[in-house]
């Protein structure tokens, strides 16, 4: 959470669900109230369909359930960083 106060120039935040000094939903707050162009992914160990729908709600990509296959995060990883340079690439034109 410090650290995105600092607003760092990073296409992806991931995010456990629970943290010390908060959850995933102060971590949204922060990437929006920073104005980071950054999309937040939502990490848990229980792969619960109403966290899921409450994050994407909120404004997240997704939700990675924990522990994942290797080609689950890359691809998860990989459709986050190409949203993010979508969304880039709107904001140039």
């Amino acid at each position: 959470r410090q650290l995105l106060q600092k607003r760092p120039a990073v296409p992806i935040v991931l995010t456990d669900e629970k943290l010390s000094d908060g959850g995933w939903l102060t971590i949204l707050g922060e990437v929006r109230r920073n104005r980071l162009d950054a999309e937040t992914i939502v990490c848990s160990r229980l792969g619960d369909a109403g966290l899921w729908v409450r994050a994407l709600a909120h404004g997240a990509y997704d939700l990675l359930v924990e522990p994942s296959e290797t080609q689950e995060v890359r691809r998860i990883r990989e459709g986050a960083a190409s949203q993010g340079v979508l969304r880039v690439q709107a904001v140039a034109s």
